[in-house]
This record gives C-alpha cells, structure tokens and sequence, in this order.
C-alpha cells in the first residue's frame, strides 16, 4: 500500500479527490431532486447577463447526458441497482424503494445540472483556464528547467501549488457567482 506522507499532498488528495466524491454520492441522498433542477434563475442569467442561447444550450447537453450515461448504459444500471419495490411489499419496503428512486433521481438532476452548465459556461472556463492556467503552467516548466540546470531535485509538491491556485480561483469564482444569483 502507498502511504503519502506529505502533509500538503494528504490535504490535496482529500480536497480534490475524496470531497467532490462524498459530495456526488451524499447530496443527492440529504437533498430534494427538485433542488438539483435547473432553475430558472439560471436560465435568465444565461439568457440575460451572458447573452447565450438557452435552447442550444439545452441540446448540447441533452447530446453530452446521452452520450456519457444513456448509450453508455450507466443510467440503465444504475437505475436497474435500486429496487423499485411492488404493492404487495411491506410498508418499510416500499418506502425504502421510495427513498432509493428520489437518490436515483437526484442523482441524475445533478449530474444533468452540472452538464447544463458546463454546456453554458465552457467559453467563461476556457478563458479563465487559459488566463490562469497559461502562466501557471510556463512558471512550473521554468522553475523545473533551473532546478535541472542546477542539478537539482525538482520539488513535485512546490510544482503542483500552481493548478492548486487555479482549482481554488475557479471554486471561489464560482461560489461568488453562485451567491449573486440569490
């Protein structure tokens, strides 16, 4: 078994790896599916402030939910792994059904949410990567090109604080553009 014992590396692996994971499989079970729609809020300010096509964003992420969970299947199995339950099941049963169907549910309303924005949003990310991530990218390449000029070990966790950077500018920018909605 691999044991990291870089402090800075465990808090990395747990922030970007183990959080967004429990967040993907525990939201949809303490949430409502009807909160993981696409509002209308959202629809006004793709429509209004950033002066995008609803419709063609809808489609573009009707084709990528199709293409990544319908013909792949995933939403098949994965609907097929909860038990629907019958009328002839007892009251804990069919409630226990009840309660995996509204998962399911709100699994795929999230997952299709997500989609629908990153339909909306991938000229805004681009940008944003390639401000960001450009100049990240051509410092770490530098500072590893001295460091190897110099004979030196090159540091992988000093390397990796860069797209760290990114990763948070982009979770703020998208927290505080969440919070202006409201």
């Amino acid at each position: 078994m691999i044991e990291v014992k870089n402090q800075f590396a465990k808090h990395s692996i747990f922030w970007m790896l183990v959080m967004p994971l429990v967040a993907l499989l525990g939201l949809p079970a303490v949430l409502e599916p009807s909160s993981f729609t696409v509002t209308a809020d959202e629809v006004r300010f793709f429509r209004e402030m950033l002066d995008r096509d609803v419709i063609a964003i809808t489609a573009l992420a009707d084709t990528w939910f199709d293409t990544l969970f319908v013909k792949t299947h995933i939403a098949t199995a994965v609907r097929d792994f909860f038990y629907a339950g019958k009328a002839d099941d007892s009251a804990l049963v069919r409630r226990s059904a009840s309660l995996a169907q509204s998962y399911n549910d709100a699994l795929w309303l999230m997952a299709y949410r997500g989609l629908w924005r990153m339909a909306g949003l991938w000229p805004v990310v681009l940008a944003i990567m390639l401000s960001l991530g450009l100049p990240c990218l051509i410092d770490g390449l530098m500072v590893r090109a001295r460091k190897a000029y110099n004979f030196q070990f090159h540091n992988p966790v000093f390397f990796g604080r860069h797209p760290i950077r990114l990763f948070w500018f982009w979770v703020l920018g998208y927290s505080c553009h969440s919070c202006r909605l409201r």
